[in-house]
């Protein structure tokens, strides 16, 4: 068997759909190693520090296309199609917007306000042409995805949640988060075939308030330390901010299951299954080595963390995969998908 190629885990006695083709689970495999890895993060890192960022672009197209070959479903690996030069062009020309948006800001102190705002207009259209861009340019089985949403939809969806968080106070986070989620789900297709999303926003409710009641001890260490026995307060702190970290990865493995759990092609579903525990071990020992190794470690720790995350989804699968290809779609440029890397925004799919 050819390396990489995955085998379908089937349960004794496998159901059958109305058609009669078998109900299959095709677990998700990543093939990739921290060594090899490490060999293209170096030589990215070196090349796009002696060009002074230019290379940052190829060092994004090859990451990425290192992820993607890597990851395997029902024995056929994932495909990045970027172009570096679209990515190149988008980032110089934000990089030239936040020159002068800084330069404005550092000669009218009070334009701070206003370019917050013009941030907040810009991140519907910057998450509409990152996600087109990202679409079009990851394919399986050489059919590509795609991404149909609106600027008018983005932008009822986005204005509309800063106003929900704006009125009551953050209180209705996980509604704008699960909107946010419905808005990228439903609007991306697999070649001709849209996907569609079925994870309710009571959902996510129940994880926030779930990682609430886990950041709560955190929140009594950060006022009391003393009264614990940890001696100073600075270390109290410490101690604080790692505990903290428990409901932050809850809401991370909670979330993507969520988003991903929820997911419908056609007659398929895709489910997730992150836990806390092998998470935050992930987590916290990938932090341990990166600092005890002055961040050398950096391609091992992205490397576990993703197998942990790719591993854990499973496609249930109901007949074949194949779909016809999508031939009216267009490619985006990269000036969204620029804003986005940018400002660190995370979309999540």
């Amino acid at each position: 068997m050819l390396r990489g190629s995955v085998e379908a885990r089937e349960a004794p006695a496998a159901p059958t759909t109305a058609t009669g083709a078998p109900l299959r689970w095709l677990s998700l495999r990543f093939t990739g190693t921290g060594g090899e890895y490490f060999r293209i993060w170096i030589i990215n890192l070196a090349l796009s520090f002696l060009t002074l960022g230019v290379y940052s672009a190829w060092a994004k197209v090859r990451t990425k296309q290192y992820f993607y070959r890597h990851t395997w479903l029902d024995g056929s690996s994932f495909e990045y199609l970027a172009d570096p030069r679209q990515i190149l062009k988008g980032r110089l020309v934000l990089v030239l917007l936040l020159a002068l948006a800084f330069g404005l800001q550092a000669a009218f102190p009070l334009a701070s306000l206003p370019l917050v705002f013009l941030l907040a207009l810009l991140t519907p259209w910057a998450v509409v042409l990152s996600m087109g861009f990202r679409a079009r340019n990851s394919a399986y089985r050489n059919v590509t995805f795609g991404f149909s949403c609106t600027l008018h939809h983005a932008y009822r969806v986005y204005m509309l949640g800063y106003w929900m968080l704006l009125l009551t106070c953050g209180f209705f986070y996980p509604t704008v988060r699960w909107q946010r989620a419905q808005l990228v789900v439903e609007s991306t297709r697999y070649g001709s075939e849209p996907l569609r999303w079925n994870t309710s926003s009571e959902s996510y409710y129940g994880c926030f308030v779930k990682a609430l009641l886990l950041g709560l001890p955190a929140v009594v260490f950060s006022i009391w330390p003393p009264s614990f026995g940890l001696g100073t307060p600075v270390w109290g702190r410490w101690f604080a901010s790692a505990l903290f970290l428990v409901p932050t990865v809850y809401m991370r493995a909670r979330f993507e299951n969520l988003l991903y759990g929820g997911i419908v092609l056609g007659p398929h579903t895709l489910s997730s299954r992150q836990q806390l525990l092998p998470l935050l071990g992930i987590y916290a020992t990938n932090a341990v080595a990166v600092l005890a190794t002055v961040g050398l470690a950096i391609p091992w720790a992205k490397v576990r963390l993703a197998r942990y995350r790719i591993e854990r989804l499973t496609l249930h699968a109901r007949g074949e995969l194949d779909v016809q290809a999508d031939a009216g779609a267009s490619i985006h440029g990269g000036y969204g998908d620029a804003a986005v890397d940018l400002g660190g925004v995370d979309l999540g799919l």
